[in-house]
């Protein structure tokens, strides 16, 4: 009798090991799945911020190229206003000069 009670428990211990063995092999499956998702996905994400780092690249560029530019404009009004000023001291002179030499003629 106590031989057919260990039988029973050796079999009750077998189908739950082979039970365990059976879980642990679907654990693992669903771990290898995931494990590619996360690779795929990894991957996918890399790919992404390539993409945005090169966008990003080129749209400082842009902005860059845009202050510069304004700087530029900035420098170019500064010497037209100061050309200006020149340019209305001559006139002034000019008008002077004129109006001078119109009191020496008469």
């Amino acid at each position: 009798r106590a031989k057919l009670q260990l039988d029973r428990r050796r079999r009750q211990a077998e189908r739950q090991l082979q039970q365990c063995r059976g879980e642990l092999a679907d654990a693992v499956a669903r771990a290898d799945v995931a494990g590619e998702q996360l690779r795929k996905v990894k991957q996918q994400h890399g790919k992404q911020l390539r993409s945005l780092r090169a966008a990003t690249g080129d749209l400082q560029q842009e902005v860059d190229a845009h202050l510069q530019l304004m700087e530029e404009t900035e420098e170019s009004l500064r010497t037209l206003g100061t050309e200006e000023e020149e340019l209305r001291r001559s006139e002034r002179r000019l008008a002077e000069h004129e109006q001078f030499l119109n009191d020496q003629a008469s």
